[in-house]
């Protein structure tokens, strides 16, 4: 009885982070590419500073839904504590300014464009580092098993190890064309990073959904 009681709510997690989880990609892919040189606020091209800011909590509000889907079935979970939270809160913050050290040492402008920089910093912490710390806290352990040794065992650690990795992954990417010689108004710093940072959060989730997907359809065959 215990087993099939483990079952049933270990898919009904399943289930429910692959449903939020094509829920952000989706909503991720119409923010991303329809607003994209309109001139709107979303306009990363015309609006960039202004743009990463939403994105920033874009991002930070679909990862506290998606994690949600696992400490509604499972309220023990040690990110629910408030204590911990905090905790994670203050970590994440020594992370943006190592994340904006290491911009300028990979050729970020030194005195110009610091908002910039600084805001580019705080979006490569939160699509690249908020999803492990939601989902491992500050456990060691959990995140070497996580992103070293490429073993999520449940939902929403698949959605943190896909997007984490896709997101710094992307932004790397997305630093190539700027010292390019095609005078385009998206290789203006940090433009393209930013780009390359929400292109490799998007495909993440994707990437996560399709994992996710399989490993439910899996699980439902098993049963069978």
């Amino acid at each position: 009885m215990t087993d099939e009681k483990t079952y049933y709510t270990a898919r009904k997690v399943l289930k429910r982070t692959l449903a939020w989880t094509l829920f952000c990609s989706l909503a991720s892919l119409i923010l991303l590419f329809i607003p994209f040189n309109s001139g709107t606020i979303l306009d990363l091209v015309s609006n960039c500073l202004v743009a990463t800011k939403i994105w920033i909590l874009v991002i930070l509000i679909q990862i506290c839904f998606i994690c949600k889907s696992v400490t509604q079935s499972l309220p023990s979970k040690q990110h629910s504590k408030v204590g911990s939270l905090l905790k994670y809160v203050a970590v994440f913050l020594a992370i943006v300014p190592v994340f904006y050290v290491i911009t300028i040492l990979f050729g970020a402008p030194l005195t110009e464009s610091r908002a910039e920089t600084f805001h580019f910093a705080l979006l490569l912490s939160v699509a690249g580092t908020f999803p492990g710390l939601m989902t491992c806290g500050v456990n060691l352990n959990e995140w070497s098993r996580i992103f070293v040794l490429s073993s999520p065992e449940n939902g929403v650690e698949v959605v943190a190890y896909w997007v984490s990795l896709c997101s710094i992954f992307g932004a790397w990417l997305g630093a190539f064309p700027i010292p390019l010689d095609w005078d385009r108004p998206w290789q203006v710093w940090p433009v393209s990073c930013v780009l390359g940072t929400l292109c490799g959060y998007t495909i993440g989730l994707m990437l996560s959904s399709v994992h996710l997907f399989i490993s439910y359809y899996k699980m439902v065959r098993q049963k069978r």
